[in-house]
């Protein structure tokens, strides 16, 4: 029983999320970024079971992180994507701001901005080092 709350709590919570987030991010028309907030949450979507309840970290959610990453090619998409996790982070409990900070060095994939809710987005840089 309790694994299905669990499962529903998780799907309301992930469909909060993309509603809450989904018009978060507005660019000026002349700086559209190509990552939208919704398309982000959807790629990393099998991180949600690691980043809601721990244990390991699936394989899939690190493929997962890549191509969201890979995916950030211009800065405007950058700033989008640290805007898009900015605004999930600050709804997220201290543990699972853990698990998500930590998903850049166990996956091996650097992320172009730091992951905290208190990130300057308008500072991350013109290109990924």
């Amino acid at each position: 029983m309790a694994v299905v709350g669990n499962r529903k709590q998780l799907m309301s919570l992930l469909l909060l999320l993309c509603v809450i987030t989904s018009g978060v991010v507005i660019p000026p028309p002349w700086a559209e970024a190509q990552v939208t907030c919704p398309g982000l949450i959807n790629t990393l979507l099998p991180c949600a079971v690691y980043i809601y309840n721990g244990g390991e970290v699936p394989a899939t959610c690190c493929g997962a992180l890549k191509t969201a990453v890979d995916g950030l090619k211009t800065k405007q998409d950058r700033q989008s994507a640290c805007q898009c996790i900015k605004e999930a982070l600050g709804k997220a409990t201290a543990e699972q701001l853990k698990r998500i900070q930590a998903l850049p060095g166990y996956c091996q994939v650097p992320v172009p901005f730091p992951i905290s809710p208190s990130v300057d987005c308008s500072s991350v840089p013109k290109r990924i080092n």
